[in-house]
């Protein structure tokens, strides 16, 4: 459908690609099309400043006449060039009452304080028609039940997963003009900020580079490789995002894996690439794709979040693990903090969220609903994945170095923590050294560095001089000298206590190794079929299992034969499909803007989210909108325009809503307006804490908007003698919304606020 249509502010034109298409009243409903204006140059759109040019929407019910929905259409660029087609999107959510027929009207609006301002000429664009019979939704497939043990097979039902068998059966669905326009974008901050100290890689920085590399080298499905994709990271020198060209990053992959180079001349070769960087332009549609672990850098929700809100991007965490939350005694109680404060933040603004295994997923849907009451879908991307091999298939020398005997040792590679278990690899070694001639007894070779609470097994092993004699630790080794070392392994062993996936398991695996692992969390994902399992507590089980493999050939050869055989390792090429599928069915899935649900009587904080806190529930996935200037440690400043909060609650009940706010450097001139009803003003002093009441009473979907203007902002650039340029309002403490019937959750609000307990 095509039409020009005149507007008060311009004349321009509308082409639908799916008009047609009907709309449901009862569920979710995108239409897709492109607009051209007509006009003397380039006009700027977007934003919610008071005097921003939007295109905006309206849906009327035919029958009574009402608006039952407005808001902007999602323009797919900032810059609307004269004479040239720009698409957009018109998100129209489940109705709460039943529309048969409506009217859809479009046109440029300006914005105000009050919503939309200024309109041109109203436009019928569209007749709606929903269809008159209602047709249930699918129920969505669940996750396990918490604690479940799975690696299912492609005939389990209702799989969290499509099998790339599966997905080539399955006739591709056509792609929406978001989805032509999205883009994968892969954000490496951290792996950039790990290569600063660090050449080799480890863990969670291995799986990004494998995954990366197969994507870079179109190793990936034709069809997932149509859409172009970047890799982005946060600059903190030049405070912005910057983009490194995919040939560039191949480059430092690959130099990284060189086994003679240096850290001087690594940093050299780290910087070079560096300069190769440029500035990262946004598009509306982008998926950004987060695949390593952002939790330990400052301030990274709130850059995403300014990502989300001001440009439409999609922001898609890989979630490795929820150790810290779900086995804190093995991790320091600064990081556990810590690590809750991300997770709250990272699960509330994420579109979509994949984890890399079963167990995994159902840590992070039980944590994200404990903590937030809601979580996003959830896609699995398995990490049993073989890691290349080395070049060359000669061997490094490193056995003979260390004077190994090939098949006359025992691996176990991991960080030396408590949560590994390392204690009871040292306890058995010990009964060993004791029942076993000492030439019958193995070595234990460790390849990991000392992390957390690793003293426990420390004792164990300082009591015992045999041990001294029997146990080799390594640390920092190449990539070919650990393939080396699974090599010559008579087998290998893993006791942990919790994984999230098990990298180690999988690369014994990979290796043909037969692994003894623990039969806990992820641990049987990772591992092949046909490896032995066994409770990480049961001490006398696997001291039994490990006798036996060392002193019994033909049960070492057989255990290993069916080891290889059960195996079920693919390519990373496999695993980056699944990453990209799940960002792809995200953009095609998320038709709007999540608006984030609020928690009864549970204290919101504005400080920056890797921040101490008076309160562990973080404030940042209510911010909306531009209006807002970075976190800080104490809260955070409101920008000039309008500073926007928005939320859902659970129920129809009416509530209030408090607010904790203080003022700047001056005295301010404050308006505050709820859900475009309720408005409040007054002067706050200098310095002065204020807490605002708001009266939040029903709205459509549970949805509410709360809206703050400083009629008087301080330029800080004339307090500062120009280091600081920002022009700042209030600042924004605390925040709770609590039912008027609650009157236990209101009085522990204003005690919190008004006490200090030691």
């Amino acid at each position: 459908m095509q039409s020009a249509l005149m507007s008060d502010i311009f004349t321009f034109a509308i082409d639908f690609e799916n008009i047609q298409a009907g709309f449901s009243y009862d569920q979710p409903t995108t239409y897709i099309g492109r607009v051209k204006i007509h006009a003397d140059g380039p006009t700027t759109t977007g934003g919610n400043r008071p005097g921003a040019l939007n295109l905006g929407f309206r849906v009327r019910d035919k029958i009574s006449g009402d608006v039952i929905f407005e808001d902007r259409a999602f323009l797919l660029a900032s810059t609307l060039t004269p004479d040239h087609w720009t698409g957009f999107t018109i998100n129209i959510p489940a109705l709460e009452r039943t529309v048969h027929d409506a009217q859809l009207m479009l046109d440029f609006v300006r914005e105000a304080e009050f919503w939309f301002h200024e309109r041109g000429s109203e436009v019928v664009v569209a007749e709606l028609h929903a269809p008159r019979v209602e047709v249930p939704a699918p129920a969505p497939a669940p996750l396990p039940a918490p604690g479940a043990v799975l690696a299912p097979a492609l005939s389990d039902p209702a799989p969290l997963y499509e099998s790339p068998q599966l997905r080539h059966s399955r006739a591709r669905a056509p792609a929406t003009a978001v989805e032509q326009n999205a883009r994968y974008v892969f954000d490496i901050s951290d792996l950039m900020q790990f290569w600063r100290d660090n050449v080799r890689p480890t863990g969670i920085q291995r799986v990004q580079i494998e995954v990366l590399r197969s994507i870079i080298e179109r190793e990936i499905e034709p069809e997932l490789a149509e859409a172009p994709f970047t890799t982005i990271f946060f600059d903190g020198a030049s405070h912005s995002w910057k983009s490194l060209p995919n040939e560039r990053l191949l480059q430092q992959i690959k130099t990284s894996y060189t086994a003679s180079i240096t850290k001087e001349i690594w940093l050299i070769d780290l910087d070079e690439a560096l300069l190769s960087a440029r500035n990262y332009t946004p598009m509306a549609g982008d998926a950004i794709i987060n695949l390593g672990s952002s939790w330990w850098i400052p301030d990274y929700l709130h850059k995403v979040q300014r990502l989300r809100l001001e440009y439409g991007i999609r922001y898609i965490p890989f979630i490795h693990d929820a150790i810290p939350l779900v086995t804190p005694e093995f991790c320091d109680a600064g990081l556990v903090d810590e690590f809750r404060l991300w997770f709250r933040g990272a699960v509330s603004i994420a579109d979509h969220i994949i984890v890399n295994s079963s167990s995994s997923g159902n840590d992070v849907d039980r944590c994200a609903r404990e903590l937030t009451g809601d979580c996003s879908a959830i896609s699995i991307a398995r990490l049993n994945a073989a890691f290349p091999q080395p070049e060359t298939m000669l061997r490094t020398g490193i056995i003979e170095r260390l004077n190994l005997d090939i098949e006359r040792y025992v691996l176990c590679v991991g960080t030396l923590e408590a949560r590994k278990n390392h204690a009871l690899l040292f306890q058995i070694w010990s009964d060993l050294a004791r029942m076993l001639p000492r030439e019958r007894v193995p070595k234990l070779v460790l390849v990991g560095k000392e992390g957390w609470m690793f003293d426990l097994a420390r004792a164990v092993f300082s009591r015992d001089p045999a041990l001294k004699e029997l146990v080799l630790k390594l640390n920092n080794l190449s990539d070919q000298e650990l393939a080396d070392l699974y090599r010559g392994a008579l087998f290998t062993v893993y006791p942990s206590f919790y994984e999230g996936w098990g990298l180690p398991v999988t690369e014994a695996v990979s290796y043909g190794k037969l692994t003894v692992a623990s039969n806990n969390s992820s641990v049987p994902e990772a591992a092949s079929r046909g490896d032995i399992l066994i409770d990480p507590h049961d001490q006398s089980s696997w001291r039994d299992t490990i006798l036996r493999l060392v002193s019994d050939d033909a049960f070492l050869t057989q255990s290993t034969r069916i080891s290889r055989e059960r195996a079920d390792v693919r390519r990373w090429a496999d695993v980056a499909n699944d990453i990209l599928e799940a960002a792809r069915t995200s953009v095609r899935a998320v038709a709007e803007q999540n608006t984030t649900m609020i928690q009864d009587g549970t204290i919101y904080d504005f400080r920056i989210v890797t921040a101490r806190k008076n309160y562990d529930c973080s404030a940042l996935p209510f911010r909306s909108g531009a209006g807002w200037h970075h976190l800080e440690e104490w809260g955070a400043w409101s920008a000039p325009g309008v500073t926007e909060l928005k939320f859902r609650v659970a129920t129809t009940a009416d509530r209030y809503l408090y607010l904790v706010v203080k003022g700047g450097m001056e005295p301010l001139n404050v308006t505050l307006t709820v859900d475009r009803k309720t408005r409040m003003s007054r002067e706050i002093a200098s310095d002065n804490r204020v807490i605002f009441r708001a009266d939040i009473g029903t709205s459509p979907r549970n949805e509410h908007v709360i809206r703050m203007i400083v009629h008087n902002p301080v330029n800080l650039a004339l307090k500062t003698g120009g280091a600081d340029n920002r022009q700042i309002g209030v600042g924004f403490l605390n925040m709770v919304c609590v039912p008027h019937a609650d009157i236990s959750s209101r009085l522990n609000f204003l005690e919190a606020m008004q006490m200090h307990f030691v």
